[in-house]
């Protein structure tokens, strides 16, 4: 077979039914296995791969067509300009959770001796941005310890200062401290929403991090707005990530727990996915 780099990429992408994906992610494949940027590409394109890379990538491959999400497939996902190791016992991180913790920070860097909670922290990605972003100490809280371990990984890889709790959010275990900042992106997605979603993610992500019962889909909210009741100091901002179609009765939600400071922000598609809460 031919392996010299513009060959291998032609025959890779042949594999695919769509180019322009399978082209992305051959560019990711060849920066991780090769450590070989595009423009790296294009300036040798006629450089072979040895043996060892053909193969990985020919792993890849298999798993890729089997619809196991890139992010698996590499072992890690950038967030907030970091790279976060991941596996199948914690969500992919997204963008749209990014901008979540940038509203935060931008409310919170110059404040100093912070208390903050990260609650259903799954790889730990906003904790440890929030760790390294904020002054002050941090808890990040998750039922499964498979999560925490990867959650645990990434704090150490990243050096942030982060304590991790094994704790489930619907119990009643939780830290009894007070907190500035409360932050939760808890399973959201109703069961009624499956037929919108992609392969990739019914069949590889972690059920248990993603969906709700049709009949009660802000369990984990109100579980959470119980808890801020009594563990959120009165200056104290709360701060959720929501679906977009449920902002309605979060709102509804919010004022039966006296918190009547409401602000929503949109993501970058123009839903409304963060929410923020305050007593006043």
């Amino acid at each position: 077979m031919e392996t010299s780099l513009q060959h291998f990429r032609k025959s890779f992408i042949g594999n695919f039914p769509d180019a322009q994906e399978a082209d992305t992610f051959f560019f990711m494949l060849l920066e991780a296995y090769a450590e070989l940027t595009k423009a790296q590409f294009f300036a040798e394109p006629d450089r072979e791969l040895s043996d060892e890379i053909v193969h990985q990538f020919n792993a890849a491959k298999v798993r890729l067509l089997q619809h196991e999400p890139i992010q698996y497939v590499l072992g890690y996902e950038w967030f907030y300009g970091r790279k976060f190791h991941v596996n199948p016992h914690v969500l992919i991180p997204r963008p749209e959770t990014e901008e979540l913790v940038d509203w935060i920070v931008e409310e919170y860097q110059n404040r100093g001796n912070l208390k903050v909670i990260d609650l259903c922290t799954g790889s730990g990605c906003i904790a440890i941005s929030l760790a390294l972003s904020l002054k002050g100490t941090v808890f990040a809280i998750d039922i499964s310890a498979e999560a925490l371990a990867v959650a645990e990984k990434n704090a150490q890889f990243l050096d942030a200062a982060t304590n991790f709790i094994l704790a489930d959010v619907l119990g009643t275990e939780l830290p009894k401290d007070l907190f500035d900042v409360i932050v939760s992106n808890p399973p959201y997605v109703r069961e009624a929403e499956k037929d919108e979603m992609q392969a990739n993610v019914l069949d590889y992500e972690p059920h248990l991090a993603l969906f709700v019962t049709n009949d009660d889909p802000l369990l984990f909210y109100r579980r959470i707005l119980e808890y801020a009741q009594k563990s959120l100091k009165p200056e104290g901002s709360l701060y959720f990530e929501i679906n977009q179609y449920l902002e309605k009765p979060m709102r509804e939600l919010a004022v039966q727990y006296n918190f009547y400071g409401l602000t929503t922000r949109t993501d970058f598609r123009g839903n409304v996915r963060m929410l923020k809460l305050t007593r006043t």
